[in-house]
């Protein structure tokens, strides 16, 4: 049988079948269903877990020696097999057709691989895995998806995300659903079940700190270089992390490209803050800043802002410092609006 990763946990709810494979190429949802799946067998006794890590030169005898045994401290046992890639070999493969041909009740077999492709699925041992238990396939998912991944997981703890932030998190962590899982955990010490917005999410400080990443976008964006420096400054004094500054710049800059492209098409500026709570709310600087920057301008500060990215990442701190500040002073430059 196939199970998909959300049909997992009403499936767990009832008594477990004696084979469970868990396959794919995305780490996170492969570790946390093979973790719900020991998680219900120990639920159900099966208190006994023997591990084996599976490579070139693992002995398959020892899968049916250890089928065989007895368990010394308890009457169940969970016996689990992890497999790099899902290629056991015709050893192996003969292995674990043995193993599903005398399954019994009180041993359940766990193996956690990477992605099975369409052709191994037809082979003779995956075949007989899937037929005598359950197949789980993990995919990444989609950008399209994400935003609704992320709301479906922040709602599982209880968090408080709006639509924009959510929109934020799914462009931050598009690829790496570790990173954001982690950063949606953050949000909730942080914030607790308190409404998360864009500006939680791009704030990058810590508690008690006098500024954030908001701030200096906000200010950058209305024009007062005075204020964006004075903000800069304390933001790298209170030890925040350069690349978060840099990315609630680039956030901004991004979504100030794609408003210059749309009113460029004869879309309104009412219109596209309207559909926009993040910026409604904040009307005059964009209004200001938007009339500062022409649509080419805007990209070539999301090419600069790369620019900031690669120096920060390869470990040049104070150049990386000194392009985040040029970025802010580009974003004010001008004139001033005030707000």
């Amino acid at each position: 049988m196939q199970l998909k990763p959300e049909q997992l946990p009403q499936h767990l709810s009832r008594p477990l079948a004696a084979v469970y494979i868990v396959s794919g190429d995305e780490p996170l949802q492969l570790t946390e269903a093979a973790d719900a799946i020991r998680a219900a067998a120990r639920a159900q006794g099966f208190s006994e877990r023997i591990i084996f890590n599976i490579d070139k030169k693992f002995g398959w005898d020892s899968l049916a020696t250890e089928a065989a045994n007895l368990s010394l401290f308890s009457q169940k046992k969970l016996i689990e097999l992890r497999m790099a890639q899902p290629r056991p070999g015709k050893v192996g493969g003969q292995a674990l057709r043995d193993y599903v041909a005398q399954t019994d009740s009180d041993k359940l077999l766990l193996i956690s691989t990477g992605r099975i492709d369409a052709r191994t699925r037809q082979t003779q041992w995956c075949r007989a895995l899937e037929r005598a238990g359950v197949s789980v396939a993990v995919w990444p998912v989609e950008a399209s998806r994400l935003p609704g991944w992320i709301g479906q997981r922040a709602a599982r703890q209880g968090l408080s995300l709006d639509p924009e932030a959510t929109r934020l998190l799914a462009e931050r962590f598009e690829g790496n659903l570790f990173a954001c899982a982690q950063e949606l955990e953050k949000l909730g010490l942080r914030h607790g079940k308190n409404p998360i917005g864009v500006r939680e999410v791009l704030g990058g400080g810590s508690e008690g700190a006098r500024f954030d990443g908001f701030d200096l976008l906000e200010y950058s964006f209305a024009g007062n270089a005075a204020r964006s420096l004075r903000v800069l400054n304390g933001l790298k004094e209170e030890g925040i992390e350069a690349l978060l500054i840099l990315g609630s710049l680039t956030w901004g800059i991004r979504e100030m490209a794609l408003f210059a492209g749309a009113m460029e098409r004869g879309d309104p500026l009412e219109r596209l803050l309207d559909r926009s709570p993040a910026w409604s709310r904040r009307r005059a600087a964009v209004q200001c800043v938007l009339g500062r920057h022409p649509r080419k301008q805007w990209w070539q500060m999301l090419r600069f802002a790369g620019q900031v990215d690669r120096s920060l990442k390869t470990g040049d701190h104070e150049k990386g410092w000194e392009l985040l500040t040029r970025l802010s002073l580009m974003l004010c430059s001008l004139g001033v609006c005030r707000t």
